[in-house]
């Protein structure tokens, strides 16, 4: 362990001196999380806020301008401010189109399925339960979640100390997605119905995106607390529309996550912060997987948003989740008979 570099042991990961300094003594992200709560509530926004006073600020602030040191990751970030600055929704059109919901989810999905850098979408109504408790719930009764699905071959350099390489396909695919993202926001718009898209990288986060991603019927939660597709694998970004426009939902789908989370061990295995465990937690009344925040997060700020955890588990791998999620849905039909 160094000035600017940290450790990583047999027991976790050692933070490097100036991280340590600069995150909070005697405050617990997991705590803000809910973890351990039994009572249902919104939940908290613990990190990503983009404010250097609330208690993780400082500690973000290290690892955005170490990141922004990097001329690969500073081109990608510098390329969202831009288009989140400059790029301007439309008016809504004061003549509404009329069809039925069926039509309009249709082409909304035909639309977001055209473009090369959305690879899965699907709907769902807004819950209010997804909103930041801090947050007014937002405008708008459907979500229309867009998956991107990342470069694994660039995404897993990561598992070979590349780090940047990594953050960097990170970045670019939350870039696509809002590009994406807005084209499909204007066009609704177009059509006489309130749209709004924001990045991954947005500072100004409504709700919580995966709960909303799985019941749009994208997939399920995997033991590293990140999103599993039977399509994408764990390796993808996810852009939120909300919208107005009549639209039918999807259905949340067990696609066999679960059972292969429960017995799987490697994202455990190879997370340098061992900060994720082989059980379920309770965590604002629900059972759920959860990764201490506590342990995660200073290794995701030093490694320029570290990602082993996904770039190892098996589902990532080009070509796997389709299968994998097959063969254990097959399983559960065999031992159920």
């Amino acid at each position: 362990m160094g000035l600017f570099n940290g450790e990583i042991t047999k027991e976790g990961y050692i933070p490097s001196k100036i991280h340590q300094f600069l995150w909070p003594k005697n405050f617990s992200g997991s705590i803000v999380n809910g973890l351990g709560e039994k009572e249902h509530r919104r939940p908290t926004q613990p990190y990503h806020t983009h404010h250097p006073y609330y208690p993780f600020g400082l500690a973000e602030q290290w690892f955005i301008h170490k990141a922004m040191a990097s001329s690969r990751i500073s081109k990608w970030y510098f390329i969202h401010w831009i288009k989140e600055n400059v790029t301007r929704l439309r008016k809504v059109s004061k003549q509404k189109q009329e069809n039925s919901p069926e039509h309009w989810t249709k082409i909304i999905k035909e639309k977001a399925l055209a473009d090369e850098d959305i690879h899965v979408v699907g709907i769902t109504r807004m819950n209010p339960e997804w909103v930041y408790e801090d947050r007014e719930i937002p405008r708008g009764e459907w979500v229309i979640m867009l998956g991107r699905r990342m470069d694994y071959d660039e995404f897993s350099k990561n598992l070979k100390g590349d780090f940047i390489s990594q953050c960097v396909e990170v970045i670019k695919s939350y870039v696509k997605g809002q590009e994406t993202g807005y084209k499909l926001a204007n066009w609704i718009r177009k059509q006489g119905y309130y749209a709004s898209a924001k990045g991954g990288l947005s500072d100004d986060h409504l709700f919580t995106v995966i709960p909303a991603a799985i019941e749009a019927g994208l997939g399920q939660l995997g033991k590293h607390g990140s999103m599993i597709s039977d399509e994408l694998g764990a390796s993808f970004r996810l852009t939120p529309i909300l919208t107005d426009m009549p639209l039918t939902p999807d259905e949340a789908r067990d696609v066999g996550v679960d059972d292969f989370c429960m017995t799987c061990k490697l994202c455990a295995r190879e997370c340098p912060a061992k900060a994720i465990t082989h059980e379920k937690h309770l965590v604002r009344g629900e059972m759920k997987w959860y990764t201490d925040f506590d342990k995660c997060v200073p290794v995701f700020n030093e490694m320029y948003a570290c990602g082993i955890c996904i770039a190892a588990c098996p589902w990532s791998r080009p070509g796997v989740a389709k299968n994998l999620s097959l063969k254990m849905l097959r399983k559960r039909d065999k031992q159920a008979a």
